[in-house]
């Protein structure tokens, strides 16, 4: 019988997955094959995914707020990667000599990776915030690097360099399981949330939360043109931004130029973090009303108040911000630093040199 739950394809998906890693730790604990057992799930796990696809398309058709659904994808496609990984896993264990230091501890790595898809199947019954997730994530981290340090000593003691070499691909393997396992943390919080969520956002809520003492709850803000995921932290009366690294640190810097010379017109930095190609920015949330605001207004005197005190103010700005030698528009540069841009928007632009007038 067609299911028609799409919570319960997840649920055989997770369960796929403790086999997965029961297997793993078989071999690793009594040398039993788990080539059976890892290839059997991984079919489950491949199955799961065109189930859960097959019931949510009626449904992404007719949803007012489709992110959600999305969410259960995205973390539907993170399980499934997983999957892949620990096989590819299981055969390089069985294809290879492991020492048996690094055959003992292996299982250290296991309790916790089964610890946060527990978690995260937790998190379909009941709302687990992100910095919960993100903490279950990290509790990964200690294991693989006491398995460096056991290599380490090892590589340096000058023993059979190629076997440990190889080893340490086999480390890497586990640190790439990071990737799958963000994206069906993020994937999750999406769809309890019901817009994108970025796991570095979550890190930096809770630790936000913790000096606040009080919860935090992000609700999306919509029709932005920014470019990044932007939400309102209910709790901390500030404004989060999530998005591509370069623009925001460049923002962040801008931020931090006014603030030095106008800090009443801009609003206060709390929070930056820088993740790779990712960052996430967070700002006091100014208060008032926007000129959009008054401009919607049947009293058209308030709007033309708004209107000349900001008039006034772009004045004084321009009056003591300018400089006295003249400055180059640099068009071309612009145009250099948002040519990817335009081209997503425009791919009929991106064509061979071409030369105009001859």
């Amino acid at each position: 019988m067609q299911p028609t739950d799409p919570l319960i394809p997840l649920r055989f998906s997770f369960l796929a997955l403790h086999r997965q890693l029961e297997a793993l730790g078989a071999w690793a604990l009594h040398q039993d094959d788990p080539t059976g057992a890892l290839n059997r799930n991984q079919a489950q796990l491949d199955a799961q995914q065109v189930a859960l696809w097959d019931l949510l398309l009626p449904q992404l058709k007719a949803a007012d707020n489709p992110m959600a659904l999305l969410g259960l994808v995205m973390l539907q496609l993170g399980l499934r990667q997983t999957g892949r990984q620990l096989r590819q896993l299981g055969l390089m264990l069985t294809s290879e000599k492991i020492i048996k230091p690094v055959r003992k501890r292996l299982p250290q790595v296991f309790v916790p990776l089964q610890h946060l898809l527990t978690a995260l199947e937790a998190g379909l019954e009941r709302h687990l915030t992100g910095h919960e997730l993100a903490n279950a994530l990290n509790q990964l981290a200690p294991p693989i690097a006491h398995l460096h340090a056991i290599l380490d000593k090892r590589i340096k003691s000058g023993q059979n360099t190629r076997l440990l070499l190889q080893h340490m691909h086999l480390l890497w393997q586990l640190e790439r399981l990071d990737e799958p396992l963000i994206q069906a943390i993020e994937g999750l919080m999406s769809w309890q949330l019901g817009s994108p969520q970025r796991i570095e956002a979550a890190r930096l809520l809770g630790e936000l939360a913790a000096q606040l003492q009080t919860p935090l709850k992000l609700t999306p803000i919509p029709h932005t043109r920014s470019g990044a995921l932007v939400h309102h932290l209910q709790g901390a009366q500030a404004i989060l931004k999530q998005g591509d690294a370069r623009k925001l640190s460049g923002e962040h810097r801008n931020l931090k130029r006014w603030q030095a010379r106008w800090p009443q017109l801009v609003p206060q930095v709390l929070a930056f973090e820088n993740h790779g190609d990712q960052a996430t920015l967070m700002l006091a949330q100014a208060q008032g009303q926007t000129l959009a605001h008054w401009l919607l207004q049947p009293n058209t005197r308030l709007f033309e108040a708004a209107l000349k005190a900001l008039l006034d103010e772009l004045a004084t700005l321009w009056q003591h911000g300018q400089n006295t030698p003249a400055a180059p528009p640099r068009h071309m540069a612009q145009l250099r630093q948002r040519i990817k841009a335009v081209w997503q928007v425009h791919p009929e632009f991106h064509t061979q040199t071409q030369q105009i007038a001859g």
